[in-house]
């Protein structure tokens, strides 16, 4: 289709426009095509640009372009593709088709693939219509789903699960909505392993509830590392915290990341020892950690104590305390 159209040149912004679209060109090459919704960029295939800037297409062209937000971006495409190549009627009709599939409670579809609204081969969407998750499914299992429709209302995420068998689906379908909280709340635990998040399905499909108490202590060891990871960027802020009998210092010194000093000066370091004579990273931060929690050095905690200290890091230690304790930073300084 040939269109000969005014566009308008926003310099600043270095884009075209005419109406709600928007055709942006990179310096370093491409261009990309969007229309402007609530104040935000929509992008829409190349093809369809021609259907908006014809004075004979735009009004029923701007008219499917909305109705297709319903949709995921591979949908939305597919639709708009089909008016520019076939004609509104087709795409129309696809329109309502996906309209009447829409997920009306928890549903199993075909995954789509992110840049095509084609099938995303071993994967199967379980979605609410607001949120969904991708899950592997064994090949067997998948080529008995091919009855199902695909996935044009969510971007889904991938969930690292088992390949689902047969016998795995229909105790997901069995428990669709425990299914669903499950890959939603794994969703969640960033810090925890997929190897983990892998277990617990596998669990899942073999007791129900057992899998839950397994994905309520990945929560709440999920919750403590956030705790962990909140209080070491605190303690790298603020230099020093207090705790019974001393202080947790930071040292700014990453083979000897935290010491503990106590009232009288005497300076431990904590964590384990590598064979190079620092200490393990992880390993320090977990330990700081416990001691701040607990208010002090719990009695079954090791530290080594060390006397050994070079200048700069004893000048560290010191200027860190010293914003607690001016007199046991004059005892510290070298």
């Amino acid at each position: 289709m040939k269109v000969t159209v005014e566009l308008e040149f926003d310099p600043q912004a270095e884009v075209f426009r005419s109406g709600s679209l928007e055709i942006r060109t990179h310096k370093y090459g491409g261009v990309r095509y969007t229309v402007k919704v609530n104040g935000e960029g929509v992008e829409i295939p190349v093809d369809y640009v021609p259907v908006l800037l014809n004075k004979e297409t735009v009004k029923e062209g701007y008219r499917l372009f909305h109705a297709t937000l319903q949709f995921n971006k591979p949908a939305r495409n597919h639709l708009l593709e089909t008016a520019a190549k076939e004609g509104f009627e087709k795409a129309w009709k696809l329109t309502r088709k996906l309209e009447k599939l829409k997920p009306r409670s928890i549903t199993v579809y075909l995954a789509t693939c992110e840049d095509s609204f084609e099938p995303d081969t071993n994967f199967i969407t379980v979605t609410d219509g607001k949120t969904g998750f991708s899950v592997h499914v064994e090949d067997k299992l998948y080529g008995k789903l091919q009855h199902l429709p695909l996935n044009a209302y969510v971007d889904a995420k991938r969930i690292w699960t088992p390949y689902l068998n047969e016998s795995d689906f229909a105790k997901a379908q069995k428990h669709i909505d425990k299914f669903f909280e499950l890959l939603c709340r794994l969703d969640r635990l960033q810090t925890v392993r997929s190897q983990r998040a892998n277990t617990t399905t596998k669990k899942f499909f073999e007791d129900v509830e057992e899998a839950f108490k397994q994905l309520k202590k990945a929560e709440k060891d999920e919750k403590l590392r956030r705790e962990r990871d909140h209080f070491w960027l605190e303690l790298k802020e603020k230099g020093a915290v207090k705790v019974e009998g001393g202080y947790l210092a930071y040292t700014d010194y990453y083979s000897k990341p935290v010491v503990y000093v106590t009232e009288q000066g005497e300076i431990f370091l904590i964590g384990k020892m590598d064979k190079w004579g620092g200490v393990e990273e992880g390993d320090a931060k977990e330990k700081a950690f416990k001691i701040y929690r607990n208010g002090k050095v719990p009695e079954k905690m090791k530290l080594t104590p060390t006397n050994k200290l070079e200048g700069y890091m004893l000048k560290a230690i010191a200027k860190n305390i010293g914003k607690l304790n001016p007199a046991l930073a004059l005892i510290l300084t070298p």
